[in-house]
């Protein structure tokens, strides 16, 4: 749905956080995400979201993202941690959900219909809708930082591409 490029590579020992450009997704068992905590700390403090929800044992959620951001807002790496405890329908929810949010759809929002990003969790998987909003995110008219009134006149144009262009495609789950 971006029109960018995704490669599944192997996972690199090295610790810390994403290099630029790179999306990792971990699942981890709790000692695992302890040991990530412990490796973050140092970057983000202790006083942030992400460092206690690694290191708390059941986690608040079966998974989380962490965005690396750009002074200008764009995404430059991301992180996604999913609990390797978590299986079935939840890990692939998890997936699903927690990429589509390193790819910039930041917010859960009770509004957004049909949507995974729907509080209510009426929906696991990615919707056409939620294609359709990633296509439009990454629509070459649009650009991090622009203002609402800059943006708008481009949206219905934006989302005839995305519908036509078949990137609002729901995606196998396979």
């Amino acid at each position: 749905a971006t029109g960018r490029a995704i490669t599944v590579t192997a996972a690199r020992d090295a610790p810390g956080p994403p290099a630029p450009g790179t999306l990792q997704v971990r699942f981890a068992d709790a000692p695992a995400r302890r040991a990530l905590a412990d490796r973050l700390a140092p970057r983000l403090g202790e006083g942030g979201r992400l460092v206690p929800a690694l290191r708390a044992d059941p986690p608040p959620s079966p998974c989380l993202f962490w965005p690396v951001l750009t002074g200008e807002g764009r995404i430059s790496a991301a992180l996604v941690v999913i609990a390797a405890e978590t299986a079935g329908l939840v890990r692939l929810a998890c997936i699903h959900e927690e990429v589509t949010q390193a790819l910039g759809l930041f917010n859960d929002g009770p509004g957004v219909r049909p949507s995974l990003f729907n509080d209510d969790q009426e929906f696991a998987l990615l919707t056409r809708h939620d294609a359709a909003l990633l296509a439009m995110l990454y629509d070459t008219h649009l650009h991090p930082g622009q203002p609402a009134s800059a943006v708008r006149p481009f949206l219905p144009a934006a989302a005839d591409r995305a519908l036509a262009s078949g990137a609002a495609a729901i995606p196998s789950a396979d």
